[in-house]
């Protein structure tokens, strides 16, 4: 065998090699960075700062009504910034619109994510092992896998993410957010000139900004400020009119007047712990304008693994307003926050 033979064999192991390493690089960062470093910065409503890229729809209700959220996102290549984009609306029994041509549908809400990852993954993934190589492809079908091949992968898994958590103890990486929402409604009144029924229309828009970070591999802390303009409905009044012939009057009250712009800033500390099966939040938020405190505080309930893809997580979380003291119950579901392992 000549010189050049064995020189052109060696460049093929070579590559081979340096193709093995470079996937198992990709899987390990993959699976750091969406299972561990984004996954514990999230809820199961996604309602967090901390942006993801995986396609949601996620279900909320509370004793206003319900709401959809659908959304998807976007990591470059350097995996140094996360983007998502949301698009929000109340479901009702007629059919539901997130947009039409002309913008957003009336009580709509669009929303954009960008998360900048200030840290370097490649160092955290390589100096935490080869852990991500030890995980097979997940199976994504009803039916793929038998149940001893699925209980083999979440065994695997977890162990994956326990060497994750270990390797993040003595790291705090730190998350910097930026959020914008803009949301259409209508505002009907009356017209006390001619008595008409006339409508605006005007969007909400709030700029979120805040820092996080995550703590021993297990707690996630975030500062957050908020600034906006709202709309509120303008003044009420009691309007009577006659009923029938028999001279008794009806009344109703009525927007008389157009709706108030409102102005909006508050500042907010959450913390939050994803364990294997629940998960918990704590939010406390300060209204500056109007004077102002809610608590919040969600309970997670977590399946992020199974047979398909078909999984949902879901929750309850209960509020609290300093103005009205009262407390307010909401439950949600959404999708797992599942792997995606990088393709080959």
């Amino acid at each position: 065998m000549n010189a050049k033979v064995l020189t052109g064999a060696a460049w093929i192991l070579a590559a081979r090699l340096l193709a093995g390493s470079s996937l198992l690089a990709q899987a390990n960062e993959s699976f750091l960075l969406e299972e561990v470093l984004l996954r514990k910065c999230q809820g199961a409503a996604l309602d967090g700062n901390v942006a993801v890229r995986k396609p949601t729809l996620v279900l909320e209700a509370d004793e206003n009504g319900s709401r959809a959220t659908a959304s998807a996102g976007y990591v470059t290549p350097s995996k140094r910034l996360v983007a998502r984009f949301a698009l929000s609306r109340p479901m009702t029994s007629q059919e539901t619109t997130l947009a039409t041509l002309d913008g957003l549908a009336d009580s709509s809400s669009a929303e954009l994510n960008v998360t900048w990852l200030a840290w370097d993954l490649a160092a955290y993934a390589n100096e935490m092992g080869s852990w991500g190589a030890d995980l097979p492809d997940r199976p994504l079908r009803m039916g793929a896998s038998t149940p001893s091949e699925n209980s083999d992968w979440i065994e695997r898994y977890e162990r994956a993410v326990e060497e994750a958590e270990k390797g993040l103890l003595d790291k705090h990486p730190v998350y910097v957010n930026l959020r914008a929402k803009a949301g259409r409604r209508d505002f009907d009144f009356l017209d006390s000139s001619t008595a008409r029924t006339l409508t605006e229309s005007h969007t909400d828009t709030t700029l979120t900004g805040s820092v996080g970070t995550l703590m021993e591999g297990k707690y996630y802390a975030e500062l957050s400020y908020a600034a906006g303009r709202t709309f509120a409905p303008g003044r009420t009044a009691t309007l009577c009119d006659p009923f029938g012939t028999t001279g008794v009057v009806e009344c109703r009250d009525r927007v008389v007047a157009p709706p108030d712009e409102v102005d909006s800033s508050s500042a907010a500390f959450e913390l939050r712990r994803l364990l294997r099966t629940v998960g918990f939040a704590a939010r406390v938020r300060r209204d500056f304008e109007r004077d102002l405190t809610v608590v919040d505080v969600p309970l997670y309930f977590l399946q992020r693994m199974g047979a398909t893809s078909m999984e949902l997580n879901g929750g309850i979380a209960v509020s609290w307003r300093s103005d009205t003291k009262d407390y307010a119950l909401r439950v949600f579901v959404g999708p797992a926050l599942a792997i995606r392992r990088p393709s080959k």
